[in-house]
């Protein structure tokens, strides 16, 4: 049986896929020309702007929440197997605690990438 594709975009994330991240924990120059290493984002939950903890809609708003996100420039909805169904939306709002961004059109179930800047 079909799925209503309206409702199939974001449903059954683990917390563990949430955790890929589009940056690793390499390290940059500090503004005294140190090293300091690069806190890697950690996604500890979402939840849709419908409330649902489980699913959301495309289109919808989906906050994640987790640690180290002030960084992240967007998400990647990384969909079935290989890149081409992956969507990447820009992060609305950010904060060290919370990303915001509005599920894109095309979207398909699957884990999301955080992708962040080093700088």
């Amino acid at each position: 049986m079909p799925r209503s594709p309206r409702l199939h975009a974001v449903a059954a994330l683990a917390l563990g896929a949430l955790a890929a991240c589009g940056v690793s924990a390499e390290a940059f120059a500090s503004a005294s020309g140190g090293m300091k290493p690069f806190d890697k984002p950690d996604v500890t939950a979402f939840k849709c702007g419908t409330g649902d903890r489980k699913s959301c809609p495309r289109g919808q708003v989906l906050r994640l929440s987790g640690e180290n996100l002030a960084r992240t420039q967007r998400v990647v909805f990384l969909g079935r197997r290989g890149s081409s169904d992956d969507r990447s939306a820009p992060a609305q709002e950010r904060s060290p605690h919370r990303v915001i961004v509005e599920v894109p059109r095309g979207a398909h179930s699957g884990p999301l990438r955080v992708v962040a800047s080093s700088a």
